[in-house]
């Protein structure tokens, strides 16, 4: 189920692909203009205090981070879902083994009946032929 959804979540993203690539490119374009508008004053502001351009390294380092722990959490829901999933064909598998060990104990004691029926006929017809 979870994977159909992930299926069909691709091929949305397909279609969508280049109307997102053009949004992206745009919003990149706007992005670095932004940015370096503010370089400017940033600079401005910033230059000779020691303290707000540490503020302003460790926020990029937090914005990768926070990049990174949403990949991650992303990894983590996925594994998740494996996770449900095999231990689902898990018990499946547990179950069907049951099935297949009692129809085997079934097949042995056929067996082992007709064996000794067919010893008891074989005894009987041996005891006529002596």
């Amino acid at each position: 189920f979870c994977f159909s959804i992930l299926a069909n979540n691709k091929k949305k993203k397909k279609k969508n692909a280049v109307i997102e690539m053009d949004d992206e490119t745009k919003d990149e374009e706007e992005e670095e203009e932004e940015e370096e508008k503010t370089k400017g004053v940033l600079s401005k502001d910033i230059q000779g205090d020691p303290i707000a351009m540490r503020w302003l390294v460790d926020a990029k380092k937090y914005q990768v981070m926070f990049v990174y722990a949403a990949r991650l959490k992303l990894c983590v829901c996925v594994c998740l879902i494996w996770k449900q999933q095999l231990e689902q064909t898990n018990i499946m598998l547990r179950e069907e083994n049951l099935k297949i060990q009692r129809q085997l104990r079934e097949v042995k004691e056929t067996l082992k009946t007709k064996t000794i029926q067919c010893l008891f006929v074989f005894f009987k017809k041996k005891k006529k032929i002596d």
